[in-house]
């Protein structure tokens, strides 16, 4: 199975500033960084500076986990582990499902990507633990299924016939298949 390359981090670093640059500015401009990163905004110059780098500090740790799970995640799994997942890639496609996380803007999500998909799941033996990870432990806490279309009236939910039996139906149907 194609799976994406390692991750490669891009400008997602944009908008972080040295100490001598944070140094250089003035009262106003150190509080529009406070306010693009709702930070707390009092404090003496000093204060902010140290509150705007270790904010930094933070992300690029974030980032730097990001970056290692999604780098682990692109390995190439078992011949079982790669089966599991090209069923549940092409179940996706098939039915046109995605899955979401929360974005990083309030009340908005954003695709999880595979390799993440891939890290979180590395462990599982077998396609019954494949969904008792999917559906217990990620599903509705981490992760969301939603329809590629945001018109579709297609809800995946527990009450709806697109629901965890659905996808298993489908997603055994592939797996059996191959």
């Amino acid at each position: 199975m194609k799976h994406k390359l390692p991750y490669n981090r891009s400008s997602s670093t944009t908008n972080m500033y040295t100490i001598e640059q944070l140094n250089a500015m003035k009262g106003p401009e150190l509080k529009e960084i406070l306010r693009e990163k709702k930070l707390i905004m009092s404090g003496a110059k000093a204060v902010i500076i140290q509150r705007i780098l270790e904010f930094q500090e933070k992300q690029r740790k974030k980032l730097d986990e990001h970056e290692i799970m999604l780098t682990h995640g692109a390995q190439t799994g078992t011949p079982l582990f790669e089966k599991i997942m090209g069923a549940f890639l092409e179940w996706c496609n098939k039915e046109k499902f995605q899955v979401h996380k929360y974005g990083a803007r309030p009340c908005s999500f954003e695709s999880v990507d595979i390799n993440e998909i891939r890290y979180k799941m590395r462990t599982i033996t077998s396609l019954e633990e494949f969904y008792h990870e999917f559906f217990n432990t990620f599903l509705d806490s981490e992760w969301y299924l939603f329809s590629e279309d945001g018109h579709d009236d297609r809800e995946f939910d527990c009450d709806s016939a697109y629901n965890d039996e659905w996808m298993m139906k489908g997603m055994n149907e592939i797996f059996e298949r191959d």
